[in-house]
């Protein structure tokens, strides 16, 4: 059937455009790959350069370190028990109150990996193994200290004192991102690695409150200030065209002390509150890479970037232990309360390879 002459116009018009375009010479979804993308945890990854190739870029990021864990907080400390005929209420023999536990200190957060950019073109050696780092693993938390037992009624005496908390650990340091090549001998010379960021150094524990006396007792102390992870160094390597340094982590926060009793005061006092952790290392290089063909290709988000340290959550009031109350005319005086349990550090980002040609 012969097409009407309008229609056949538009045909060719519409072919013409589609040519200008590109579209109907290669349709986008038929071009082929010109990268391939390596990540962690699939083991010995291998790629050989196809022939013809002249140059082969790299771009390698370092994993992030892991963030500190949080220290555990103190427990509050015991009350006094009644005495008969004397304590801190006049006439009334009423124990003192415990103090609060100190809160735990935020772990330090991770520092991030390295970035380098590294173009091969000695392809006498077109064989390469890949082994991008997985990032480092949190710190876990330290635990919360036991609360202090209290005194005892008749003898007035005073509240022991509550446990301090355990120190959380250290982030771990991952690995090197590494690209290798293949020697004709079988053996494997290193063409680029990206460090990674180092782990954010774990929360220390707060003190634990004292015990309840007749002339009260001082607060307890907060812990002090948790240390930062360094961020990824780098050393310029012959393949290397440009690099960007790991951005160290933040420091977390010191724990924060509990209030004193004062004297004639039944009731313990509150604990302070676990320190927030501090940030991870931003991560380096996460902008989109033009890569040498002309197409783009955009990092994942977090990639190298160091974990955040672990820290009380604020809203949950998490810290110290609260101090026992004094004894009374027909009342115990009371244990100090356990203090919360720290946080764990969270896992620093994954390294990570692009391959391009």
């Amino acid at each position: 059937m012969q097409r009407s002459r309008p229609l056949a116009g538009w045909l060719t018009a519409l072919a013409a455009a589609s040519l200008m375009t590109g579209q109907l010479t290669v349709p986008a979804d038929a071009a082929p790959s010109r990268y391939k993308v390596f990540t962690p945890g699939s083991g010995v990854q291998t790629w050989t350069a196809p022939e013809g190739v002249k140059k082969v870029y790299f771009y390698v990021w370092g994993p992030g370190g892991g963030g500190g864990g949080a220290g555990g907080a103190g427990g509050g400390g015991g009350g006094e028990g009644r005495g008969l005929g004397s304590g801190v209420l006049s006439g009334s023999g009423d124990g003192g109150g415990g103090a609060g536990g100190g809160g735990g200190a935020g772990g330090g957060g991770g520092g991030s990996g390295t970035f380098k950019y590294c173009v091969w073109s000695y392809l006498k050696f077109r064989g390469f193994v890949l082994e991008p780092a997985a990032g480092g693993a949190g710190g876990s938390s330290g635990s919360g200290g036991s609360g202090g037992k209290p005194g005892s009624n008749g003898l007035g005496t005073d509240g022991d004192a509550g446990s301090k908390g355990s120190a959380g650990t250290k982030g771990a340091s991952p690995k090197v991102s590494y690209a290798y090549y293949n020697r004709t001998d079988g053996s494997r010379g290193i063409l680029a690695g990206a460090q990674g960021g180092s782990g954010g150094n774990a929360g220390h524990g707060g003190s634990g409150g004292g015990g309840g006396t007749e002339k009260g007792v001082s607060g307890a102390s907060g812990a002090p200030v948790a240390g930062g992870g360094e961020g990824g160094y780098t050393r310029h390597g012959a393949w290397c065209q440009s690099y960007a340094v790991g951005k160290p982590g933040a420091k977390g926060s010191a724990g924060r002390g509990s209030k004193a009793v004062k004297k004639n005061a039944n009731q313990g006092t509150t604990g302070g509150l676990t320190g927030p952790g501090g940030a991870g290392g931003a991560a380096v290089h996460t902008a989109r890479i033009k890569l040498p063909d002309g197409t783009f290709y955009t990092p994942p988000k977090g990639v190298g970037k160091g974990g955040n340290g672990g820290t009380g959550i604020l809203e949950l009031d998490e810290g110290g232990g609260i101090g026992g109350t004094g004894g009374k005319s027909g009342a115990s005086p009371t244990k100090g309360s356990a203090g919360a349990a720290g946080r764990p550090g969270g896992r620093g980002g994954n390294g990570l390879i692009v391959v391009a040609w």
